[in-house]
């Protein structure tokens, strides 16, 4: 009994230092690794020099426990695994892909209440194990967020995990021209995006074996004209052949016409749902925005102030709501002040994401600029 009291001794103070080490440091989890390693070896040691069932049998329960906390301790801090269901974004990320992201470059939380700490939000009354990521709570990392990182987050309004790529952080403008992105006003001529394009050409024998030659997959439609989804540096190499007639970004509003037109055959792949992105259109209503072309917005940054007004109200309504101001006629409300302002500040950073098969993705142009506190981890390796 006297060594059971001891490991047990030995295993809460583990636990408690442990926590208090996540809790006040962003090396925090290399301590407590240490520390967990130290516990295994111990434990070990401990039993091969202890004789008798209770002996073994602690020793087979105890093993098991640790490694299970350590498991879980790489999934909470370190390393999560997930599966992608949708091509989104494909072809970087293919459907059914499995990816592994990892949680030190932009920090763990660190709960700020008893109901954030895993396996405690039980005991404090929160059945939901969704409690965090929380605007309020405080994280670490050895590096920020950068454009092209593909991440995983909760978008607003969700619990759910999305994985997308960040094209635009807090402070910057973003457009897209003809499926080439604008950060800044500087073109992004490298993005791996692909566009679904209708490819009409004058020579359809030389023209798939040039697509043969350069690995692009094509679904012929008639004698002369094909679909491909291409990236816009792909596109500006067919636009050069001279077998190329034209190719045109081959919006659903586009194919559909087409299709009911009967001027391709009937086993083109058709999506018939909208052309029509919320938040794309609630800021520019008067403008035909799709993912291929639409004009120059700004991601809100920590601090940015808006002077509200009828005109203005409309632009920013969306990504006020997100931030996490209540949106009240030409006013804002804060969360905890039922004073109505006339200006805002915005609270949080936030980012651009999109998925990189473009027109067959629910991301930023849909419900908005995301706040970077919702991004919960990067990914580093992906197995499709």
């Amino acid at each position: 009994m006297q060594y059971l009291r001891k490991i047990s001794i030995k295993i809460l103070l583990f636990l408690f230092l442990s926590l208090l080490m996540l809790w006040w440091s962003q090396w925090g989890w290399t301590a407590a690794f240490l520390l967990l390693f130290f516990l295994l070896g111990y434990i070990s040691y401990w039993t091969k020099q202890k004789k008798g069932v209770i002996m073994s049998t602690l020793r087979l329960f105890l093993l098991p426990v640790a490694l299970f906390f350590l498991a879980k301790w790489v999934r909470l801090f370190l390393v999560e695994i997930y599966t992608v269901p949708t091509p989104s974004m494909s072809p970087t990320i293919k459907s059914g892909a499995v990816i592994f992201t990892e949680k030190w470059s932009y920090g763990f939380y660190k709960p700020t209440m008893l109901a954030q700490i895993p396996w405690l939000h039980v005991f404090a009354g929160r059945s939901d194990s969704k409690a965090f990521p929380d605007s309020s709570q405080f994280r670490t990392g050895f590096r920020g967020i950068q454009r092209g990182d593909i991440v995983v987050f909760l978008p607003p309004e969700s619990t759910i995990p999305h994985v997308k790529r960040g094209v635009a952080l807090a402070g910057d403008s973003v457009s897209v021209t003809k499926g080439v992105e604008f950060v800044n006003g500087k073109p992004q001529e490298k993005s791996p995006a692909v566009y679904p394009y209708l490819i009409v050409c004058n020579k359809s024998d030389e023209f798939l074996r040039v697509a043969k030659s350069k690995s692009i997959y094509v679904t012929q439609q008639d004698s002369f004209r094909f679909k491909a989804f291409l990236t816009v540096h792909g596109r500006m190499e067919l636009e050069n052949l001279s077998v190329v007639d034209s190719i045109l970004f081959l919006s659903r509003k586009f194919e559909s016409e087409i299709y009911r037109q009967n001027k391709l055959n009937r086993t083109m792949i058709l999506d018939t749902s909208s052309e029509k992105h919320a938040f794309l259109n609630q800021l520019f209503p008067n403008v035909s925005a799709t993912a291929h072309d639409f004009p120059a917005l700004y991601i809100p940054k920590k601090g940015h102030r808006v002077v509200l007004s009828d005109s203005v109200l409309p632009l920013f309504k969306t990504r006020i709501g997100n931030d996490g101001g209540h949106v009240e006629n030409k006013y804002v409300e804060g969360k905890s002040d039922s004073v109505l302002i006339k200006e805002y500040q915005f609270v949080h950073n936030h980012l651009f994401v999109l998925g990189d098969n473009r027109t067959n993705s629910l991301d930023s142009k849909d419900w908005g600029t995301l706040p970077a506190y919702r991004v919960l981890s990067r990914v580093m390796f992906i197995w499709n």
